[in-house]
């Protein structure tokens, strides 16, 4: 029995070893961290449909990229924040050590304040297809 790869780890591990990413000083995280003060980005898989092949060689992953300026660095920060992150997606396809990846697509991209915060903390959403295969 063969299983699908681990697909939040597989692209949140690839986003915290970014370089880019680690320039920012950005937090790759799974949910929204204690301390809200640095920017980061919270990766939540959507879906992880069945590709076009039965035996799952290929499963597209459905991701969600919040990506959160920290408290004082508002809609510049969450801005660079997000299209830096869209660039690594683009860029990821390859062999890692949770599985390989085949490509990237980026599905939505918008500027969505979280109104959870006072005041609305600014924030970038991204969504993606990522194509992987253990």
């Amino acid at each position: 029995m063969a299983l699908i790869p681990d697909g939040e780890r597989l692209v949140s591990r690839y986003l915290r070893e970014h370089a880019a990413i680690d320039a920012l000083g950005a937090r790759v995280v799974g949910k929204t961290p204690d301390s809200t003060s640095t920017s980061w980005v919270r990766v939540t898989q959507l879906d992880a449909g069945q590709g076009p092949s039965p035996s799952d060689r290929l499963v597209p992953f459905y991701f969600q990229f919040d990506c959160y300026a920290g408290a004082e660095g508002g809609q510049p920060e969450a801005n660079t924040l997000g299209r830096t992150i869209r660039a690594a997606l683009t860029e990821m396809s390859g062999t890692y050590a949770d599985g390989t990846v085949s490509g990237a697509k980026i599905n939505g991209d918008g500027r969505i304040p979280d109104g959870d915060f006072e005041p609305a903390r600014e924030r970038r959403v991204l969504t993606a297809t990522v194509w992987a295969h253990a």
